[in-house]
């Protein structure tokens, strides 16, 4: 459903990755971090990519499908327009294209990895005993925080020297090298930031600051709809029509003032009830009972 509103939905990819976690309900400690180590690199992808090389597969051919030049200025016309249900259609007729880049791309095995590091994290209860695990967590910021520098530095070095260009078609051993470099850095960054915030949380001077914005990851999916609901009445021609009428820095400014709100609201709310609105709706629903709301 919100797919049909947000073509940017999220929620439906964790939805399908949600559903493989139950194969692991009872799996070892041991093969849920190799797993999600594996998946975070994008390794089921990399395969992938071999496969389709190996066998001649124009995968240039799938990417021109999935990123659709003519159907992505449709949309822009739709979303000017504010025409209710053509546009609903149009994202209904393109889920399958998301699915088909969340496959290409390997974005879903790289979602379901960190779910399994989550999940691992969870059962070793990492973040519930920081103090005695600092030590982990201070070679997991030292790791990634050197890996994040180096690649970045390549990244800049190549860019500079313009060793490849558009009319330089690397070989395909490097795009997959490329491609494989790429991803551990997405993973070495998502990893720095858990463990920099960790260390964050952990000090006196920044815990009140953090902790005043955990109000929102308390209702995330109240506040994620939410932010929705807002961002078509400011950008969309369902509303206000700002979408590319701003610039990127009063872009910003909106967004800032989108979250400053809703933390507000979400205090406000959880003075008062136990769960966000949709949360308490999803739960009463999964268990087929109403469940504890109003403090």
């Amino acid at each position: 459903m919100h797919h049909l509103h947000w073509r940017g939905d999220i929620l439906s990819v964790y939805a399908i990755a949600g559903f493989g976690l139950l194969l692991f309900a009872n799996a070892p400690n041991r093969l849920i971090l190799v797993v999600g180590i594996l998946l975070v690199l994008n390794i089921p992808a990399r395969l992938q990519d071999a496969y389709m090389a190996l066998n001649h597969i124009d995968t240039g051919a799938m990417w021109g499908q999935i990123f659709d030049e003519p159907g992505n200025k449709r949309y822009l016309q739709l979303i000017r327009e504010g025409n209710y249900l053509p546009f609903v259609l149009d994202n209904l007729a393109v889920f399958p294209k998301k699915m088909q880049f969340q496959l290409l791309s390997g974005r879903i095995y790289i979602t379901f990895g960190f779910f399994l590091l989550g999940f691992w994290f969870a059962r070793k209860r990492l973040l519930q005993n920081f103090q005695s695990e600092r030590p982990f967590f201070k070679k997991i910021l030292m790791y990634t925080l050197v890996i994040v520098l180096v690649l970045v530095a390549v990244a800049v070095v190549i860019q500079v020297s313009g060793v490849f260009n558009n009319k330089i078609q690397p070989p395909l051993w490097l795009n997959a090298l490329f491609s494989t470099l790429f991803d551990l850095l997405n993973a070495s960054t998502v990893l720095f930031y858990v463990a920099g915030i960790s260390f964050l949380f952990s000090k006196k001077s920044w815990h009140d600051i953090l902790e005043s914005t955990a109000v929102i990851g308390k209702i995330a999916l109240t506040s994620y709809l939410t932010q929705t609901l807002l961002a078509w009445f400011i950008f969309f021609g369902f509303g206000f029509d700002l979408l590319g009428r701003v610039s990127p820095a009063v872009g910003y400014l909106i967004g800032i003032g989108v979250f400053l709100g809703q933390i507000v609201f979400s205090k406000f709310w959880l003075s008062r009830f136990y769960y966000g609105p949709v949360k308490w709706a999803w739960r009463s629903l999964t268990y087929l009972k109403a469940q504890p709301f109003v403090r």
